[in-house]
């Protein structure tokens, strides 16, 4: 634990630190405000505001998009900073938008990677909820597929834990020169990984994800209270009419948009500690052991 307090502590230490910190919040302010409007144009509760919100997200998105990239550039140059230094937040500038632009190949790889294992459980829960229309009558077959389905969607979660750290070694490995190598592309590779280093990266991801639903269950629980106390003065203010409001409705907006903020910066602060932590087991356990072009 000492080490995972060491590490947030070195994201927060070096130069220019708070203002770069308030650089990476602002970046992740717009993508905020695109989620919260596109969850409100979904939202039937209002059927006024949908067409507005969703509108607003369109726009929204042209921002958005830039600073996604944006935020994948900070996680990159923060590994290739860290292999050399200990204070390794990067300074805020536009080469992390091209360090983005260049990993942004690697991401759409590997989210189609991760997309396979989702479509094949999507199509057998499709196909037994078929079977259990056609036999609606049949407790017995209704009850064996749900369970099927109830086991499959656990191991394929555990699968998801498991591989992801390996993964993340898999970008850690691009971000330390930024060039592009047969073996980051290859699915093999984060088993590779898992024959090397399985029980040391698989305790960091354990440790973090428990920092994780800390530290997030903590910044939610303040923000839905703040939030909470907020709504109740103003709906009697405004005589509990306010949700309907236009007034109510840029309330909600925001006070989405700013859970979906916060949230975000606790949730990236706490992927470049994980990050660091990965990196550190893969210098020593994984970088010597496998060639450039494996």
């Amino acid at each position: 634990m000492d080490k995972i307090i060491q590490t947030f502590k070195n994201l927060y230490t070096g130069e220019n630190a708070l203002k770069n910190h308030l650089m990476y919040a602002l970046i992740l302010l717009i993508p905020a405000l695109t989620s919260a409007a596109f969850n409100l144009a979904g939202d039937k509760e209002y059927p006024d505001y949908m067409l507005p919100m969703g509108l607003t997200g369109l726009a929204l998105s042209v921002i958005a998009i830039p600073m996604v990239i944006f935020s994948v550039g900070v996680f990159i140059e923060f590994i290739k900073n860290r292999f050399n230094v200990e204070h390794a937040f990067p300074n805020i500038d536009f080469k992390l938008f091209k360090s983005g632009l260049k990993t942004v190949p690697l991401c759409i790889v590997w989210g189609i990677y991760a997309l396979i294992p989702a479509v094949v459980f999507f199509i057998i829960f499709i196909y037994a909820l078929y079977k259990m229309q056609l036999d609606k009558n049949n407790i017995g077959l209704i009850l064996a597929g749900l369970g099927i389905i109830f086991i499959i969607a656990i191991l394929l979660s555990i699968f998801y834990f498991i591989a992801a750290p390996f993964v993340k070694a898999v970008f850690i490995k691009f971000g330390k020169n930024l060039e592009y190598k047969s073996d980051l592309f290859n699915f093999i590779t984060p088993f590779k990984y898992m024959t090397i280093a399985f029980k040391p990266i698989i305790v960091t991801a354990l440790k973090y994800t428990l920092v994780a639903i800390v530290l997030n269950l903590a910044a939610c629980m303040i923000l839905v209270s703040a939030i909470a106390v907020s709504e109740i003065f103003m709906m009697i203010a405004s005589g509990g009419a306010f949700s309907h409001t236009t007034a109510g409705m840029i309330f909600i907006f925001f006070t989405q948009a700013m859970c979906a903020w916060i949230m975000s910066y606790v949730s990236g602060i706490i992927g470049l500690a994980y990050s660091d932590n990965i990196l550190e087991i893969y210098k020593d356990k994984l970088e010597e052991k496998t060639t450039p072009e494996e």
